[in-house]
């Protein structure tokens, strides 16, 4: 079609395929295209030569399968089927509209979101309720690139019949530390603008509050605040957002994001900052030592760090509870191979205000952090 004959086709308001495909009462099958003409002529306001009859109808045709298409799996489509994918020429207008509103912020292959990332947002717009998105799935395209997977499935169809399809692997990023979670949040900003449900300025808004508060001072007795609490302050956010916007993820051209509102009302909410106050500091203190016997009886190396009598245990849960009971992404030793105290950890080491013990060294066993804190008072 010529490029004057679609301007002049949308400036008559016909500027979807939907539109498009319902501009006429009958069908494309339809042996009789009288009327199909007619509506065409009616739109464009002249008559249509037969040259330009060719383009119209094959757009209809195409307009009425993606119509019926997008009805079809509406009606279909079960919560166990993968988000439905965002055509890759919206992806690329998207994501143009966007680097040249934000100015100033690079979005290359690192910072850019991966295509399912985008997929699982437009998702929650077509279902009208807003999901809380882990920091984990904030993949970048660099990274989707790289580890993008398909597995094969055995599936049910409509009818009843097994059908082989394949099934992405849902992949995770790493978010250890402040700088991947710092870039994980980015990324999540930019697929929700990018979708239009969330601002990236409301977004960014956020972020800046959760580490402002990772970086506060504590008060005297207090400990900083950890990546833990605010992660959980952030699924909190999520949470009333979603209950109180329900049924309102409308996009209206020229309006603000439907989302913004919200989470400019709920970030400042108590059920949120409650979340981020910093907790007190564990007051222990060392037990009194009379002599080296008392702090190591037998002088047997890497039993124990607390007097014993016979074969009694320390104060607290056995290492082997402990070892079982870590959280995720900590680990039990350093990379040289010397382990770390688990009872520091939670208190209950009887030379918690020194550096090391015969249980090991004194130092944060989150992944990648060794920090002189425990880990519950490290902000990593």
């Amino acid at each position: 079609m010529a490029e004057e004959v679609i301007t002049e086709l949308g400036e008559s308001n016909v500027a979807t395929f939907g539109q498009y495909a319902f501009s006429a009462p009958n069908n494309p099958s339809s042996s009789d295209e009288k009327e199909f003409r007619d509506a065409i002529e009616s739109i464009m306001e002249r008559p249509v030569t037969p040259a330009e009859m060719v383009g119209f109808r094959r757009l209809w045709f195409e307009s009425h399968a993606v119509a019926m298409s997008d009805l079809r799996n509406r009606v279909e489509r079960s919560s166990s089927d993968p988000p439905k994918q965002v055509p890759l020429a919206e992806r690329m207008l998207r994501l143009k509209r966007q680097r040249d509103e934000l100015k100033g912020v690079i979005i290359d292959s690192h910072s850019e979101p991966a295509h399912s990332l985008i997929d699982k947002i437009q998702s929650m717009l077509e279902e009208n309720c807003l999901s809380y998105l882990g920091l984990e799935k904030c993949m970048s395209r660099e990274q989707e690139i790289v580890k993008d997977k398909a597995e094969p499935v055995l599936a049910f169809n409509n009818d009843g019949n097994i059908r082989l399809s394949k099934r992405s692997v849902d992949l995770q990023c790493d978010v250890a530390g402040e700088t991947k979670l710092r870039n994980a949040l980015t990324r999540r900003s930019l697929a929700f603008d990018q979708v239009g449900i969330l601002s990236f300025t409301a977004m960014e808004l956020w972020r800046n509050t959760m580490f402002r508060a990772l970086q506060k001072q504590p008060p005297a007795g207090y400990k900083f605040v950890s990546i833990q609490q605010v992660l959980a302050a952030d699924k909190e956010l999520f949470t009333i957002v979603s209950q109180h916007s329900r049924g309102e993820l409308r996009i209206v051209a020229g309006s603000p994001a439907p989302l913004d509102a919200f989470f400019q009302k709920y970030m400042d909410s108590s059920e949120v900052v409650c979340y981020m106050n910093p907790l007190p500091a564990s007051q222990q203190s060392n037990p009194p030592v009379k002599d080296k016997a008392a702090e190591n009886p037998g002088g047997v190396k890497g039993k124990g760090d607390t007097p014993r009598k016979g074969k009694g245990k320390g104060k607290g849960p056995s290492i082997a509870d402990l070892l079982k009971n870590m959280p995720n992404n900590c680990v039990s030793k350093m990379p040289d191979g010397k382990f770390l105290c688990l009872r520091y950890h939670t208190g209950q080491c009887y030379h918690q205000r020194k550096k090391r013990c015969n249980n090991g060294l004194h130092k944060c066993y989150f992944k990648g952090c060794r920090k002189d804190r425990a880990y519950s008072e490290c902000n990593h």
